[in-house]
Formats: structure tokens, C-alpha cells, sequence
């Protein structure tokens, strides 16, 4: 039972640190398509 909750929390974990990746790499993108025109 503790090994199927410490599973469970691993995964939202690991959810939530690719949702954050994701969006950072969306605001990246997006900073980059905003300043190249610039160059």
C-alpha cells in the first residue's frame, strides 16, 4: 500500500516538472520568435 502511494506521488511529481518544462520551453520559443525579427 505505501509502495503503490509513494508510486502515485512519484508521478504526479514527475507530471508536474514536465508541465513546468514544457511551458518554459513555450515562453522560450515564444521570446525567440519576438526578438528574431529584431536581429
Amino acid at each position: 500500500m505505501a509502495l503503490a502511494c509513494c508510486i502515485y506521488l512519484l508521478s504526479i511529481l514527475m507530471s508536474i516538472c514536465v508541465v513546468s518544462l514544457w511551458l518554459s520551453g513555450i515562453g522560450l520559443g515564444v521570446n525567440i520568435v519576438k526578438t528574431y525579427p529584431k536581429l
